[in-house]
């Protein structure tokens, strides 16, 4: 499969809305609120597709870069944006995740140690999933109506459909 059929592909996006809301929403009974860590060393951008989304999350990066001079910036890309996500400057790392292995994606990104992990990913569940099971001390996402992502982070905003994640 190419990886610009990875996003239309029926069966994935089946399993991340059928799948993905009871097993969120399971994980997210667990009570997992943390407090934000105090001494941030390295800071986690999860987004697994779409290059344009990538090419406007990049905005973010030295604004980060100027609040935490010291932090190792990381993010972690799937097989349809990785190659953007190199490009970008002020990254020390680029993590690419096999979106299409969950067990290998989930590995992946608890292979790399992350303080923050910030999630602007498009498909709802599997990236909250994956920052449920990544290895970082809090993990921030969005609360989107209807999408049930946000059980299992730290902290969440509320997603507005007037306004762009960034």
């Amino acid at each position: 499969m190419n990886v610009a059929s990875e996003r239309a592909n029926a069966r994935l996006r089946f399993l991340d809305r059928y799948a993905g809301i009871p097993l969120l929403w399971s994980l997210g009974r667990t009570p997992r609120r943390r407090a934000r860590p105090e001494n941030v060393r390295a800071i986690g951008l999860l987004k697994t597709a779409a290059i344009g989304d990538t090419v406007i999350l990049s905005a973010v990066v030295p604004d980060l870069r100027r609040h935490f001079p010291d932090a190792r910036l990381v993010l972690f890309a799937g097989s349809s944006n990785v190659e953007v996500a190199r490009m970008i400057p002020g990254l020390d790392e680029v993590v690419h995740l096999p979106v299409r292995q969950v067990r290998g994606a989930v590995r992946r990104i608890r292979s790399v140690p992350v303080d923050v992990l910030f999630d602007f990913g498009p498909w709802p569940r599997f990236d909250a999933l994956l920052a449920r099971f990544s290895s970082a001390r809090f993990t921030v996402g969005f609360r989107t109506d209807g999408q049930y992502r946000h059980y299992c982070y730290d902290e969440w905003v509320e997603h507005s459909g007037a306004v762009h994640e960034l």
